[in-house]
């Protein structure tokens, strides 16, 4: 059965977390030099495309694994929980963006995580649906000495899916043809002046899932703002909107969905 290519789970993650601390120790309050201290994310197959992606659509070139904690009366909203967390063990947050990825996209959300007082390790204390046990975090170094996290930055979805050339389309569509498709094409072609390749790229058209995927992961983005804007109060939650994003959103998943599966199919 075909991989699942809207399910944002973490993907092809390291069997052993890279993730190591070593902070000075003349560092007494957590500080952004002791975030310099933890060693990136190795730049191998997906987690490749995740720190190109914050490097350069993020600015955030600081990509890490940050191990998972989070306490048992945990909430959606990460700031609430490292206010808790640092409450009862010191610290204090750091801000950036948790990032998960999809076999068609990488997704980001800006997050807080908690730093330790010492300064010598940063922890997720905001649950994951996917039940991992770290998650990929992009440190944002702009983020201002005073900055109200009820203005924050929505969540981005960014493609990585790369479209086939066309003539391997075209390619793999003339390999499935029987010797009677085949001809009648090329008498089709012969009777429109046309090469019988020229036939086959109109007739193949352009890339569904290509199409359909750039709406799907807008429509995606706007539905997840609009609902953390209702979660955090800042709006009114207005519910012709939200089902209206809603029923786009889902209506665009099922092409992609569809799309996926016929390419993997083929």
């Amino acid at each position: 059965m075909p991989t699942n290519p809207v399910s944002d789970a973490p993907q092809k993650q390291p069997a052993q977390l890279p993730f190591q601390v070593v902070a000075k120790s003349s560092v007494h309050r957590p500080t952004m030099e002791a975030l310099q201290t933890i060693t990136p994310v190795p730049e191998a197959e997906l987690a490749h495309e995740i720190v190109r992606i914050c490097r350069d659509e993020l600015g955030c070139p600081d990509v890490v694994l940050v191990p998972l904690a989070p306490p048992e009366d945990a909430s959606v909203r990460s700031l609430d929980n490292v206010d808790v967390w640092t409450a009862r063990n010191g610290g204090e947050p750091v801000f950036g963006w948790r990032i998960t990825a999809s076999p068609l996209f990488v997704r980001a959300v800006f997050h807080a995580v908690a730093m330790d007082e010492s300064g010598l390790g940063l922890l997720v204390v905001t649950p994951d649906e996917c039940a991992q046990p770290f998650s990929w975090f992009a440190i944002d170094r702009m983020v201002p000495a005073r900055f109200d996290f009820l203005e924050r930055p929505g969540p981005c979805r960014y493609s990585i899916y790369k479209p086939a050339e066309r003539k391997d389309r075209i390619a793999a569509r003339i390999a499935t043809m029987d010797p009677s498709t085949r001809a009648a094409t090329q008498l089709r072609a012969t009777e429109s002046d046309l090469a019988f390749t020229d036939l086959v790229q109109l007739e193949i058209g352009e890339d569904r899932l290509e199409s359909a995927l750039g709406p799907y992961l807008e429509s995606s983005d706007a539905f997840e703002l609009l609902r953390m804007r209702a979660i955090d109060g800042v709006i009114h939650t207005d519910f012709a909107s939200f089902d209206r994003l809603l029923r786009r959103k889902l209506a665009l998943e099922a092409i992609v969905v569809a799309a996926f599966d016929c390419r993997a199919i083929e």
